[in-house]
């Protein structure tokens, strides 16, 4: 069997990318990202309604002492990542926001192409099927879902893979005399990686554990100890503001999460951690990736299909465990890929089962069942083979996207400009509402009285159990307000049992509540985001609409 790069169909193709830059093919992967994400459109999702434009918006503005956790639990989240985000929507719209996240995301094109001719073993595949399947990690349901989004799962995801790649071993390494300075570098971006988004943190986990186990380098306790310095370093850099304001006020630098270990008394003592999604049985447990490819919603609010992470489940587990010595010395870098993948799987099981916080695994896995195939056959047969295996699975790939919103944007009219600027704004419920305050002068709070980590009816009635002095807080500051007070809401929580409840408790007029205005003046606008700003106890002289 001719293995050579010319036994391939495509050799014509072949040579005209091998004459291509890295630079020209990230150019390339930017404008298809950032094209692709302008023809999705524009799909704000919960997230960005809720705390990605409001948390670079509180911290510019200055309304972080202002408000009082208009944005839930999510408002306390590090906003340096959106920041670029905020001022691009807001300067320029939404549009130009879609294709830089569009751009950024395709960016990665290049770091799995690099990533694939790493991992790959000794044969070697024409170019032109190396960044074809690298190619494929970018066409998951978490990644077609949020290309052009601001979730960030699909963009921090960038640092990881450069962190991997750093310390990947190549075929081509004649020494190790570069492995303390990759080890620091690759340190710095997994730690920069976890303070743009915690949840990172599984795959740094991950890449720590792998640099143990496989010993990429000559000297892995001391590479090891360097990637874990620089980790904590990356994190500082990209954190340590943020995180020492949390301290400062409210007693836990990730507050609220993880309280059960810093007893803040601003809110409960609880970690706060989302276990909707957790196995509910122990065969759910050893085979999770089966159970949500049967079953809708299992680890995702949206309905989604992917084989690939299930055919991935136990070649990262098996491989490793039936070829540890065949993978050291043929495909050392696929034996560490799937030792990092099978880490960072097994730390995501029991702390998130959130499926979209696997978007390094999902993006990774057409990558590491190319190279298992290619592996195994070691044969031009073999390669066509993974390639029509990556073909066939994406066929079967299932996503859904935000509904497009192309109207919502800063130069919208709304209801909100024409408050009297001695106003409070009351927030009630669960719904994602933060975003209005981008037109809302800075002068006029946000009140939130309940949201997903407070609850007043604790926080006010029982306080020794809630421990929930933001509640009290949120009571004080209502209670000595001089000025009028409204309600936003959306229709669908204005019947929720628990607002007439919430207003009692903050001595409001649950009745008055009922005299509603559109928040939108843009009727298609409105009828997407059907906002109501209503005004509590008597209506303000000047009210909009009187």
């Amino acid at each position: 069997m001719d293995n050579s790069l010319s036994a391939f169909p495509g050799s014509g193709l072949n040579q005209v990318i091998e004459k291509c830059h890295l630079w020209q093919i990230a150019i390339l992967g930017a404008l298809a990202g950032g094209i692709a994400a302008l023809l999705l459109g524009f799909s704000p999702d919960w997230d960005l309604f809720n705390y990605h434009l409001y948390n670079p918006h509180a911290l510019i503005q200055g309304r972080l002492t202002t408000d009082i956790a208009p944005a839930q639990i999510q408002g306390f989240l590090n906003p340096l990542f959106h920041i670029p985000f905020y001022y691009i929507f807001v300067h320029f719209g939404p549009a130009a926001l879609v294709f830089f996240a569009g751009a950024l995301q395709g960016l990665q094109w290049v770091l799995l192409g690099l990533l694939l001719m790493r991992i790959l073993p000794s044969q070697q595949i024409p170019q032109w099927m190396a960044w074809t399947v690298a190619a494929f990690g970018m066409f998951g349901p978490i990644f077609i879902y949020e290309l052009g989004s601001t979730q960030g799962d699909t963009i921090v995801s960038a640092l990881v893979l450069a962190s991997l790649l750093l310390i990947l071993p190549g075929q081509q390494d004649s020494g190790n005399h570069d492995a303390h300075a990759r080890a620091w570098l690759a340190g710095l971006l997994g730690g920069l990686a976890v303070a743009l988004k915690l949840t990172m943190a599984l795959y740094v986990i991950g890449l720590f554990v792998a640099l143990l186990v496989c010993r990429p380098f000559k000297a892995p306790l001391a590479s090891a100890w360097r990637f874990g310095a620089a980790c904590a370093g990356g994190f500082l850099l990209g954190g340590i503001a943020w995180f020492g304001w949390l301290w400062l006020n409210f007693h836990n630098p990730l507050f609220p999460y993880f309280n059960q270990l810093f007893e803040s008394d601003w809110a409960s003592t609880v970690s706060f951690r989302d276990r909707r999604f957790l196995p509910g049985n122990a065969l759910e447990w050893m085979v999770y990736p089966l159970a949500w490819l049967l079953e809708d919603y299992k680890v995702w609010e949206f309905r989604f299909r992917d084989v690939r992470p299930l055919l991935l489940y136990p070649l990262m587990f098996l491989v490793p465990l039936l070829a540890w010595r065949k993978t050291g010395r043929e495909a050392p870098a696929l034996r560490m890929l799937l030792v990092f993948l099978a880490f960072s799987y097994l730390l995501w099981l029991p702390l998130f089962s959130i499926y979209r916080y696997l978007s390094v695994l999902e993006m990774l896995a057409p990558l590491a069942l190319f190279t298992v195939i290619a592996w195994l056959g070691a044969s031009r047969r073999t390669a066509m083979g993974g390639l029509a295996l990556l073909i066939a699975s994406q066929l079967m790939v299932g996503y859904k996207r935000a509904d497009v919103i192309p109207d919502l944007n800063i130069n919208q009219a709304t209801a909100l400009q024409d408050l009297p600027s001695n106003s409070m704004l009351i927030v009630s419920g669960y719904e994602p509402l933060s975003f209005a305050a981008l037109w809302l002068s800075d002068d006029i709070p946000m009140i939130r009285i309940r949201s997903n980590f407070m609850r007043p009816d604790r926080g006010l009635l029982d306080p020794e159990i809630g421990g929930d002095r933001l509640s009290r807080l949120a009571l004080k500051r209502i209670s000595g307000h001089d000025g009028p007070l409204f309600l936003l809401q959306s229709p669908s929580e204005g019947a929720k049992p628990f607002l007439e409840a919430d207003l009692r408790l903050m001595g409001l007029t649950p009745e008055a509540a009922m005299q509603c205005m559109p928040v939108f003046t843009h009727t298609r606008l409105q009828q997407q985001l059907p906002l109501e700003l209503c005004p509590l106890n008597d209506p303000a002289p000047g009210f909009p609409g009187d």
